[in-house]
C-alpha cells in the first residue's frame, strides 16, 4: 500500500496528482488509436482527387488559394472538391458507425 502523498514515480509528483490527472488511461488511448486507425482507413477510401484536397486543407491547414496554387487548379475547384470529399468521408463514417452499432447489438 502507498500513501496518496507518496511519489507515484520519479518526476511525476504525488500519487494523488497522478490519479487526478486528466491524461487518458491506457484503454482510452487504445480506443482513440483504434478510432484514428479507422479514420485513416476511411480517408484512404475517399477518391484521390478529393482526398488530396481534404488532407491539404484539414491536416496541413493550407488555404484554398494555397491548395489551388499547389495543385494548379482553380480555387473554385478546390472548394467543390473539398465539399465533395467531406461529404464522401461523412457517408463512410456514418456507415462505419451503423455497422459498429449492429455488431454491438449482437
Amino acid at each position: 500500500m502507498r500513501s496518496l502523498d507518496q511519489e507515484a514515480k520519479e518526476g511525476v509528483g504525488p500519487l494523488i496528482e497522478a490519479i487526478a490527472d486528466d491524461a487518458p488511461i491506457a484503454s482510452e488511448m487504445l480506443e482513440s488509436q483504434s478510432m484514428q486507425a479507422a479514420l485513416v482507413e476511411l480517408i484512404g477510401e475517399v477518391k484521390e482527387k478529393y482526398r488530396v484536397v481534404l488532407l491539404l486543407r484539414e491536416v496541413d491547414g493550407m488555404s484554398y488559394d494555397e491548395i489551388a496554387k499547389a495543385l494548379e487548379i482553380p480555387a473554385g475547384t478546390v472548394e467543390s472538391r473539398l465539399h465533395r470529399g467531406r461529404k464522401e468521408l461523412a457517408k463512410k463514417i456514418e456507415r462505419l458507425r451503423a455497422r459498429q452499432a449492429r455488431e454491438t447489438e449482437q
